[in-house]
C-alpha cells in the first residue's frame, strides 16, 4: 500500500508542475488509486455473519 501512496503522490506532483502528459498521468493516477483500493479491501477483515 505504501508503494501505491508514493506513486500517487509522485503523479500528483508531476501534474501540479505542469507535466505535458496530463492524459497519461491521469490514467496512471486512476490505475494506482484502483490498486490501492483493492489492497485496502483485501486488508479488511471479513464481515461477521
Amino acid at each position: 500500500m505504501e508503494r501505491c501512496r508514493q506513486e500517487i503522490a509522485a503523479i500528483k506532483a508531476q501534474i501540479r508542475v505542469g507535466h505535458p502528459d496530463v492524459q497519461g498521468l491521469c490514467l496512471a493516477l486512476a490505475d494506482w488509486s484502483a490498486e490501492l483500493r483493492i489492497l485496502q479491501e483485501d486488508a479488511e477483515p471479513p464481515p461477521d455473519r
